[in-house]
């Protein structure tokens, strides 16, 4: 998935600090308003972080004789998470938790 805003959004810095920690980008609400209609849509496991860029992206398309407009904008790309990856780590967490709370009973705490 590429996100695309403009330049006044963000900072560079501050889109990479962002995008830069999955734990962030895990589960993406990307709000969008066109006219009056306002839409949310929801991304879960987008924690790839693919692409970071500031580059022109076509916002118009060119009609006949005239040219394209373009305009610098922040990008990201992330890819998501297959799903034997999502039970890879659902796995791995249930185990840890397992594993301390047997720790804990074995030396008469809590978990």
């Amino acid at each position: 998935m590429e996100i695309q805003m403009s330049k006044g959004a963000l900072t560079f810095d501050q889109l990479d600090a962002l995008t830069a920690d999955s734990t962030k980008t895990d589960r993406l609400t990307i709000v969008t308003q066109e006219g009056d209609a306002q839409t949310q849509t929801v991304y879960d496991h987008y924690v790839i972080r693919t692409a970071l860029a500031l580059k022109p992206v076509e916002i118009t398309l060119a009609a006949a004789g005239d040219s394209a407009l373009t305009e610098d904008r922040l990008c990201v790309a992330l890819a998501q998470l297959t799903y034997a990856e999502v039970q890879q780590a659902a796995q791995a967490a249930a185990i840890a938790d397992m594993q301390a709370a047997i720790t804990a009973l074995a030396f008469g705490g809590e978990a």
